[in-house]
């Protein structure tokens, strides 16, 4: 009945629910078309600032109208965040954790694989057993910001104990490259006390509202080029001079893996190709015949040592 209460575009309508004997409760969803935001991090790893913040935007939005309505989805994640077609980009989906918001939470640890799945997800206050508030799906947030931006999980661990260990007691990974507004929304929604978090949902959607994400891209992304060639255009040296070879500013080109600035320049450089003299060349001393040679002339008597 909770997520039925819901009239919103950015939810995934509820169209019919009900309890099945021996099964359980049932409820039946909108068929949103797209794909889930963790098939889009599976794909690409991480998503272009300029485009995670509008979807992050969309869905704090979403989150804040969920809080309004007195329901928290509690399991917020990639795989429950739909990017859907339309004039709507974000939808959350699964409502099902949200559906029961009255049982124990160290109870459904030890029953649901669903919620073991969503571990990276789960605020520090969940494991002590507090009781759902939306503080808890605001921690859930700032993950899926960190996750969006970077393109991992800001708490990770091979075990789960450790994963559980670094929860509660490891510090926010070093946002230092991001601007000041992505910080403050990190660090606040990822705050170890359900208190110091924001407000809402919604105040960190109009934090980020407030950041430039086209120089957030800048700073995400800083390319590095490989060593400058010399351009066709460089000054010419001297005959007989030496020395490094100054890089000019132009296309970044390798040559065979090695930096041509690393080799001096000379006058016999391969761009001006040395030419040997030929036979006839007028730089080429004449030598005048020796005793054996065949243009000596006939009737002079033999030199000495001569046979």
């Amino acid at each position: 009945r909770a997520p039925a209460r819901l009239r919103t575009p950015r939810v995934a309508q509820v169209t019919d629910f009900g309890v099945e004997p021996g099964l359980g409760p049932w409820y039946v969803m909108e068929l949103v078309e797209g794909e889930t935001l963790q098939h889009r991090l599976d794909r690409d790893g991480s998503i272009p600032a300029e485009e995670a913040l509008p979807l992050f935007i969309a869905l704090c939005e979403a989150v804040h109208e969920v809080h309004a309505a007195g329901i928290v989805h509690r399991d917020l994640k990639p795989s429950n965040i739909g990017l859907a077609h339309g004039p709507i980009p974000v939808k959350l989906l699964d409502f099902g954790l949200a559906a029961s918001v009255d049982d124990g939470f160290l109870t459904r640890i030890t029953q649901s694989h669903q919620v073991l799945g969503s571990l990276p997800y789960i605020a520090p206050e969940q494991f002590s057993g507090a009781r759902p508030a939306p503080a808890q799906d605001l921690w859930a947030l700032g993950v899926v910001l960190f996750e969006m931006l970077v393109g991992r999980l800001p708490f990770d661990a091979p075990s789960t104990a450790a994963l559980m260990h670094a929860i509660l007691t490891a510090p926010v990974p070093p946002t230092d490259g991001f601007p000041p507004a992505i910080r403050h929304v990190l660090e606040s929604l990822l705050h170890k006390e359900p208190a110091q978090r924001l407000a809402s949902a919604r105040a960190a959607a109009d934090a980020l509202r407030r950041v430039d994400a086209v120089a957030l891209s800048r700073t995400l992304e800083t390319p590095s080029l490989p060593p400058t060639r010399a351009l066709p255009s460089s000054p010419p040296i001297p005959p007989g001079a030496t020395g490094p070879l100054t890089p000019l500013p132009g296309v970044a080109v390798p040559i065979d893996g090695h930096d041509p600035r690393a080799f001096p320049r000379t006058a016999e450089s391969p761009s001006r190709p040395h030419v040997p003299p030929t036979a006839e060349s007028p730089s080429r001393p004449h030598v005048p015949p020796t005793a054996e040679s065949p243009s000596r002339p006939a009737g002079l008597p033999p030199t000495a040592g001569a046979r």
